[in-house]
């Protein structure tokens, strides 16, 4: 139940764990993994791959085609802290590499220093990546406002003790940055959607802002289009402000 110290180190090819008590599930792994309860190191190396993390995503499961990892782990001012080296994936949706440091915790979620990139992404697909600390209405909204982007690259920042996700109050960071290209956006039912866009979504702290350098709508040129949601989470419901230039007939 609390052992004092232990040992080990294993090969393994195609392992799989399910998920239980808040602990990610796996499946098509394989690598490496030698160390002990002051410290080790782990190597992950697979073709079609899954994780599965019921607790932080709506689907509950990432799929990967391609998955390669290094890091590891270590005792530090007596604290466990775990750390990713290096990550790179690829499956349908996207392809990126990711770097970080988790510092778990008895009494909470534990404290996260995570930077990811995508260099390749499907802006229709943004939804299933969401994790459920946004909330469904906002997942739905996503799913279908999007309804095409072409996405050359996106970033994510998080930081902070994710008990206190997404911080509102400045203890932390959430940041996530993706850039689109030629996006069509149905931001209300029976509205005109808005095509032909070019900028960015970002989702920051509690809300999100997209900016659009141009676009048009029933072909009326924009720009300077600045769509606000201060309060994702907002309990007078979700409220949204357009604001923007347009020229045209």
């Amino acid at each position: 139940g609390a052992p004092q110290s232990w040992s080990l180190a294993a090969q393994f090819n195609g392992i799989g764990l399910a998920a239980r008590d808040g602990l990610p599930g796996l499946g098509g792994l394989s690598g490496a993994i030698d160390g002990s309860d002051s410290g080790g190191r782990f190597r992950l190396a697979a073709q079609g791959a899954h994780i599965d993390l019921p607790e932080v995503f709506e689907n509950g499961r990432l799929d990967f085609d391609r998955l390669r990892a290094e890091g590891g782990w270590q005792r530090r001012d007596g604290a466990q802290e775990i750390t990713l080296d290096v990550a790179e994936f690829e499956n349908a949706d996207a392809a990126g590499n990711a770097a970080g440091v988790y510092r778990p915790q008895a009494d909470g979620a534990g404290h996260i220093d995570l930077q990811a990139k995508l260099t390749r992404a499907e802006g229709t697909a943004v939804w299933r990546y969401l994790p459920r600390v946004v909330n469904r209405d906002t997942h739905e909204w996503v799913r279908n406002a999007i309804r095409r982007a072409v996405v050359p690259e996106a970033s994510l920042r998080l930081r902070g003790a994710l008990d206190e996700f997404p911080f509102a109050d400045g203890n932390g960071e959430f940041l996530v940055v993706v850039r689109v290209a030629d996006a069509l956006l149905e931001y209300a039912p029976h509205w005109p959607p808005i095509e032909g866009i070019f900028g960015e979504v970002r989702f920051q702290g509690p809300g999100m802002r997209i900016l659009a350098d141009q676009g048009s709508i029933f072909g009326v040129k924009l720009s300077k289009v600045v769509a606000d949601v201060p309060d994702l989470d907002a309990p007078q419901g979700e409220v949204m402000s357009i604001t923007g230039q347009a020229a045209g007939p």
